[in-house]
């Protein structure tokens, strides 16, 4: 024996009570009738069980309102959804779409994460080698100097660094230069090129 469709629900005790003593019969029957074609048309389109849900929930409200003192027009006009309430219906719609599809949630997640890993790296070492100062007292004025000749660039001399110690004083504090080069030093029978 099939079950027979039951009709819309019908106000709960509170809301009933609250149609009755702010309303007159003749609203409520207004009132009934537009939250009836409402249901109608959710009930085509999400189901019985939405619908229902929607009309207990709309009853509530409805009769919320007319207890704290509102008038008919503010109680049947939808309300005006605040920035914190459609943030957190935002939030609560995105973890039901989350938890529905756990296995694709997690490849979310760990997309999210490794991208937000990976950019952290990235910055931290483009801020320690860009950005930082360098870790001695005195760093920013620091300079490497090069010998240029049209479009070539060589290292500096040492005529030009004795040249240089010689300058007038207050030009350099300190002057420092460095030199290498490669060197082949055989160990057993294998060759290592060590920079010396």
């Amino acid at each position: 024996m099939s079950r027979q469709p039951h009709g819309p629900p019908k106000p709960g005790l509170f809301a009933g009570l609250a149609f009755r003593l702010r309303i007159n019969p003749a609203q409520q029957d207004h009132i009934r009738d537009e939250l009836l074609e409402m249901y109608e048309h959710r009930k085509a389109a999400a189901g019985q069980a939405s619908a229902d849900r929607w009309l207990r929930r709309e009853y509530r409200r409805l009769a919320f309102r007319l207890l704290i003192g509102g008038r008919l027009g503010e109680a049947t006009a939808p309300a005006e959804p605040t920035r914190r309430a459609t943030l957190f219906q935002d939030v609560r719609h995105s973890l039901r779409g989350l938890l529905r599809a756990p296995t694709f949630s997690t490849a979310i997640v760990a997309t999210v994460g490794i991208g937000i890993g990976g950019t952290s790296l990235v910055f931290a070492i483009v801020h320690s080698v860009l950005v930082s100062p360098l870790p001695y007292p005195g760093g920013e004025r620091m300079v490497v100097l090069r010998t240029v000749e049209n479009d070539r660039m060589w290292g500096t001399s040492m005529a030009d660094v004795h040249a240089l110690t010689e300058t007038p004083p207050g030009a350099f504090d300190q002057l420092a230069a460095f030199t290498y080069r490669t060197s082949r030093i055989q160990h057993g029978s294998e060759n290592n090129l060590v920079r010396t």
